[in-house]
């Protein structure tokens, strides 16, 4: 599982989330799940910028380990 870099720019990493070939899911702290190739969950995630201790505290999960070649650039990989 990884976390998001401090500093990410959403709408960029958005756009590599459209490359991915699995789904790409941001899982927050209080058990919300978005599936970040959805469209209105693209747009709840990047409300919960106003909020940055949502960001911090949540993680991104892949279903395909090949994608996090394309979002390594965004992403902190966490134990468990």
């Amino acid at each position: 599982m990884y976390r998001l870099k401090e500093d990410v720019s959403h709408p960029a990493f958005l756009q590599k989330v459209k490359a991915c070939r699995g789904s790409v899911t941001f899982a927050s702290a209080e058990g919300d799940m978005l599936n970040l190739k959805s469209a209105l969950s693209q747009f709840m995630f990047a409300a919960c910028f106003t909020r940055p201790e949502i960001v911090c505290n949540a993680e991104i999960r892949l279903t395909e380990q090949a994608d996090y070649e394309a979002l390594k650039e965004f992403l902190l990989e966490t134990e468990g």
